[in-house]
């Protein structure tokens, strides 16, 4: 029965080893060691960390600080974009490794697919090499499509097939079309934002859910993630939140409450991130104009009156054009083509931008100082490639 699930809980994985269903999610945390730490006491066994997140030492901290041993904790990082080769994959596990006080991490997983299909043939190789070499116990990907997968699976070298996903999802967000194929395929769907940051947790249903079972909301939407069959990662800096989410385990959800919550699904409205896993591969599309000698490869910023919630400025306003030549990997070498940029676009948000885009692929510098794009590309009706880019960093026109 589902309500047998308890906090030390597994799910398998495709490579015969296992994963807590229930974990700790650090991304973004003021308090890291301190967090984890008391995670930990609460009896957490997974604790979830990235290269990005610039807190895989404090992690670390937390795990020596516990007194709990190693091996009885379940651990999760990701290679960031800036070292998605065969090599950087190798350096970034060991530099990892360093980070956390560990001798193996029990999960590794690619962060994203944005650099482009060759890039995550590298990198995925870099990580089949760290499991050769016993650094890395299972490795998986983060915020891959399944065509980003299928991909994968048919470069050379490739023979290790992903074992996890880790996504957003939460009611409302189900990400069907995505876990019905990694189910298929035996890939564990980790949930990341299981409790959407909080902001939907004022929803009419799960309150009277919530009431219903004289529990919380977001116990509700935590208990309704785990009867769906994925891992779950929770992130809080408060005590009592973390003793909160944990209280889980000793009831269950009926049949017919969780079919009402399934029919709260927005699909991709529903998402808390930014990340669309149908958004055109940026690599793909600076090939494809690459391949057409009569065209430039060339980059528009384009802007909107309004942000959206997430701090990303939609395309709408043409701005400028940064034209440059696109190398080997379809990406626009913009070293090159600095010299174009007016100097009042000088991005110095590069932290939140990390945060929120993850790290700019376009950098360059001008005489006015340096500036940074980021963030998720698509192709206009004129052909242009249009950027998303974080409004936090933006001066003045």
């Amino acid at each position: 029965m589902a309500s047998q699930i308890s906090i030390t809980s597994t799910l398998p994985l495709n490579d015969r080893t296992s994963i807590p269903q229930f974990g700790f999610g650090t991304c973004a945390s003021a308090t890291c060691t301190q967090s984890a730490l008391c995670a930990l006491k609460q009896g957490y066994i997974h604790l979830d960390t990235a290269q990005i997140y610039k807190n895989e030492a404090e992690t670390g901290q937390a795990i020596a600080q516990s007194k709990v041993a190693h091996d009885r904790i379940f651990v999760c990082s990701k290679l960031w974009e800036d070292m998605y080769t065969r090599q950087g994959a190798v350096d970034g596990v060991s530099q990892s490794l360093q980070k956390l006080g560990l001798k193996q991490i029990d999960l590794y997983l690619i962060h994203n697919p944005r650099p482009g299909p060759k890039a995550r043939h590298e990198s995925w190789l870099g990580l089949q090499d760290c499991v050769e070499k016993g650094w890395v116990r299972s490795i998986g990907v983060s915020n891959w499509s399944p065509a980003h997968i299928e991909q994968l699976m048919k470069e050379d070298g490739v023979n290790i097939l992903p074992a996890v996903n880790q996504v957003e999802f939460h009611p409302w967000q189900q990400q069907r079309e995505l876990t019905k194929y990694c189910k298929e395929k035996g890939i564990v769907v980790v949930a990341y934002s299981p409790l959407t940051q909080g902001k939907r947790l004022g929803d009419k249903v799960i309150a009277q859910m919530a009431e219903k079972y004289a529990r919380t909301p977001a116990q509700v939407v935590l208990r309704w993630c785990l009867q769906k069959g994925v891992v779950i990662i929770p992130k809080s800096d408060k005590e009592s939140r973390i003793v909160e989410n944990k209280g889980i385990f000793d009831w269950e959800l009926k049949d017919d409450d969780v079919e009402v919550i399934d029919r709260l699904d927005e699909g991709q409205k529903g998402n808390v991130g930014e990340w669309d896993p149908k958004m055109p591969n940026p690599t793909v599309a600076m090939h494809e104009r690459k391949q057409d000698p009569s065209h430039q490869s060339s980059i528009t910023l384009e802007r909107s009156a309004n942000p959206t919630n997430n701090g990303l400025w939609r395309p709408n306003i043409q701005v400028l054009h940064i034209p440059g030549e696109a190398d080997d990997d379809g990406l626009v070498n913009t070293e090159e083509s600095a010299r174009h940029v007016p100097g009042v676009l000088n991005m110095h948000m590069a932290d939140r931008l990390d945060h929120i885009c993850g790290r700019p692929r376009l950098r360059g510098r001008h005489s006015d100082g340096p500036f940074m794009l980021g963030g998720i590309d698509q192709r206009d009706g004129d052909g242009w490639v249009s950027w998303l880019t974080s409004f936090d960093g933006l001066k003045r026109w």
